[in-house]
């Protein structure tokens, strides 16, 4: 298409020339996570450019409904603005996309998956209802986009896992942030986290050991690795928004005092549900939260993190800086201490070089809510130093995790999602989302 456009411009529709601009955009990205920082500067503005173009061309995108190069160009841009604050504009152009991919591109599997995996994220992110229905969804899961090793022992199907893990963040949306969920009864809302967490678990078992976070930077490429920095960031996004890291009834949200829990409130649009529909993380969920975050935030500074450095993910940084710092406020003498300030002090140090905070008055009040626990933590650990054997944690009563019986609500409990994993094994079997 690139040939015949170039050697023939006045032939070339605008469509494929914005098709061209997204595939040169996405080509730069590439090409950015692959390279150092001077590559990055050199390229980013090539990067802009090219998004202009395609913008410049969105009303004939849109009136070209029957023509699958316009679902792919709106994907590409939704996959270009992901480290964008704001996600709303791009939430349209994937709902936009699914409704034109209905029409002219059922039949092309990996553009629908993508599309599907960006719709639920979005959900997810924006407490918006998802585009796509699952229970819409007839298509094979995915068999192609393995990620391999670089000795060759460890592969894995990054695609379906992707797809798999957007299916649990729309059932978390659907069971707890939807609006027939807030009149959920705590008994009720507590039964579907812990099934959902069941499911959450297996998705992460099927990771192959040497994939998973704490092994990443020995064992794959930049560009590789990259995409799976990408996937156990979403993986902390939703252990986040399963297990009520806000609530209000945690101890270190009422240690902060009141401005600092107005801010929280009024920071997201799941803040009502996630500060006072919840209760306090369990025990068990609060050391995986821990664990979660802390080799998020190693990844995020490990040379191997390209893509942190073209869509700083400036959320997911702030929970896992809030997570690590309450955890040392529960625990000023656990072994991670003073591993876990520097790396939460590098970490933002990086995050502000990397994001423009002009205009971002919302994320400039998030900063308070940090350097608060930052206080705290350092009382409570200098408290514990002069009262030897001192841990907060025995004194703000953590709920006494317990067994909770599996909700059986449709298409949530954990046998019905593993026919899914079975077959994630086997290419070549037929799966479903549903």
């Amino acid at each position: 298409m690139i040939n015949r456009f170039y050697s023939n411009p006045s032939a070339g529709s605008k469509l494929e020339w914005a098709a061209i601009n997204v595939v040169l955009a996405i080509g730069y990205c590439v090409r950015s996570i692959a390279g150092d920082d001077i590559a990055l500067r050199f390229d980013d503005s090539k990067i802009t450019n090219c998004i202009n173009n395609v913008r410049e061309q969105m009303d004939d995108i849109l009136s070209r409904k029957d023509e699958i190069y316009g679902v792919q160009v709106l994907l590409g841009l939704a996959i270009l603005h992901q480290g964008n604050v704001d996600q709303e504009t791009p939430s349209t152009w994937v709902s936009t996309a699914l409704r034109l991919a209905h029409r002219v591109a059922q039949q092309r599997t990996n553009v629908f998956w993508i599309a599907y995996f960006l719709d639920k994220d979005s959900s997810l992110r924006l407490s918006i209802p998802s585009f796509q229905l699952d229970s819409d969804v007839d298509l094979d899961l995915p068999t192609e986009g393995e990620i391999q090793s670089l000795d060759g022992l460890s592969r894995f199907n990054y695609f379906r896992a992707r797809v798999l893990l957007a299916h649990i963040a729309g059932k978390i949306y659907d069971e707890l942030y939807s609006n027939r969920s807030r009149k959920l009864s705590a008994e009720a809302r507590q039964q579907r986290i812990f099934s959902l967490n069941r499911i959450l678990d297996q998705w992460y078992r099927s990771i192959p050991t040497p994939l998973q976070a704490e092994h990443l930077t020995q064992t794959l490429g930049k560009v590789p690795g990259s995409l799976m920095i990408a996937l156990h960031r979403s993986y902390l996004f939703c252990l986040v928004m399963l297990h009520g890291v806000y609530s209000l009834e945690s101890p270190w949200v009422q240690k902060l005092g009141g401005f600092a829990i107005m801010v929280l409130q009024h920071s997201d649009k799941n803040s009502d549900v996630c500060m006072k529909g919840f209760a306090p993380p369990l025990p068990s969920a609060w050391v995986k939260l821990v664990t979660t975050s802390r080799s998020s935030l190693r990844l995020y500074l490990s040379e191997l993190n390209g893509i942190g450095m073209i869509w700083p993910d400036a959320r997911s940084n702030f929970t896992a800086f809030v997570i690590l710092w309450a955890n040392i406020i529960y625990h000023p003498q656990h072994d991670f201490v003073e591993h876990d300030r520097r790396l939460i002090r590098d970490a933002i140090s990086l995050t502000d070089k990397q994001l423009n905070y002009d205009g971002l008055e919302k994320y400039k009040q998030l900063q308070c809510v940090l350097a608060g626990l930052e206080r705290l933590a350092d009382v409570t650990t200098n408290y514990a130093k002069e009262n030897e054997g001192y841990r907060l944690a025995s004194d703000i009563n953590l709920q006494i995790d317990g067994s909770h019986p599996a909700l059986q609500f449709e298409g949530s409990a954990a046998e019905n999602i593993d026919p899914i994993f079975v077959s994630s094994q086997r290419p070549n079997t037929k799966g479903s989302v549903d």
